[in-house]
């Protein structure tokens, strides 16, 4: 850093400096007062707004508890019990395939056998 540049350095902060005290001078404690009350204003519309909200999601529950029946009729909604009544039919469904799986496997079971002593016969005819 040259001379020139640092005289240039120590003249801009003495300038801002001197605005600075300058400025301090011409604040009006009056209106730090008037942004307090403003910061205590705007605690107690956030509060006002929070309030609102809840009462807003009340009124919008009611309604829809009020409504609901006609609510999931329009909307072709299924509740909780449709749902159970849907899972205990799948579950029926799926021991009825155990069932099925079961017999159709005996089945095979039973057909390889005659087929296995037809196929035993036929070799004694042909003997």
């Amino acid at each position: 850093m040259t001379g020139l540049e640092l005289f240039m350095a120590i003249v801009l902060s003495g300038s801002i400096l001197i605005f600075l005290f300058q400025f301090s001078k011409r604040i009006d404690w009056s209106s730090i007062q008037f942004k307090n009350s403003l910061k205590d204003a705007g605690v107690s519309l956030k509060r006002h707004i929070v309030t609102d909200r809840d009462n807003l999601a009340e009124r919008v529950d009611k309604f829809i508890e009020s409504r609901s029946s006609e609510l999931i009729q329009e909307w072709s909604l299924a509740t909780k019990e449709d749902i159970e009544k849907i899972e205990m039919k799948v579950e029926d469904i799926e021991k009825r395939l155990t069932g099925l799986d079961k017999g159709v496997e005996e089945f095979r079971i039973e057909i390889s056998e005659r087929l296995s002593s037809l196929s035993e016969r036929l070799k004694k005819v042909e003997d």
